[in-house]
């Protein structure tokens, strides 16, 4: 299992590593404390990739050719 640390995250998700924090605490991300420090976080990459698929937007031709 592969563990990246918050900027290595936010970077792979193209966001700041303020705002990954702010979605982890949030719920939305899931994530690993790694101790009693709020900052020090870690996420796997495929919780990271499973968010994307979360906030994905289909394309129009995508939602018609499964209706």
């Amino acid at each position: 299992m592969e563990l990246l640390k918050t900027k290595a995250a936010a970077k792979y998700l193209a966001m700041s590593a303020t705002k990954l924090r702010e979605f982890a605490r949030k719920g939305k991300i899931a994530y690993i404390s790694m101790g009693e420090n709020t900052s020090d976080l870690r996420f796997k990459l495929t919780d990271l990739d499973a968010f994307v698929e979360r906030c994905r937007i289909p394309a129009t031709s995508e939602v018609a050719s499964r209706a």
